[in-house]
């Protein structure tokens, strides 16, 4: 994140995770605008935000930020055996205007492990998703 949006902030190894502190973020500040109740957590860690959306809202989320983060260049998931909520499905988003890179998290749990398909926002999402 360009340092104008968390000014005075500590850009050392401590993370931040309060919404409060990152909500000037355009990805968090897009995402509190059209469905608060949908961003469950941020995290700003070495210079990259991470928000945590409600499994039922990333088709949504996807499509709020399509306007500003325009490409997704990844989708991957991280098996969190035996920890729960087990699944981590994870979108690398990029704004080519912004030059920033944003990543969405939905978190999963091993009895209900399914999630919407992105498909209709990011046709490219097609292999990733199989």
């Amino acid at each position: 994140m360009p340092s104008e949006h968390l000014q005075g902030m500590p850009h050392a190894a401590q993370a931040i995770t309060d919404i409060e502190q990152l909500k000037d973020h355009p990805a968090l500040s897009i995402l509190l605008g059209a469905m608060r109740e949908a961003v469950k957590e941020a995290k700003w860690d070495r210079e990259e935000l991470t928000i945590t959306v409600a499994r039922e809202s990333i088709r949504d989320a996807c499509e709020a930020l399509k306007p500003e983060f325009n490409y997704l260049s990844d989708l991957t998931c991280t098996d969190w055996y035996p920890s729960e909520p087990r699944f981590h499905v994870v979108y690398h988003l990029l704004s080519h205007k912004r030059k920033e890179r944003v990543r969405l998290k939905v978190k999963l749990t091993a009895d209900d492990a399914t999630v919407e398909s992105i498909y209709g926002v990011w046709p490219a999402c097609d292999f990733f998703e199989r």
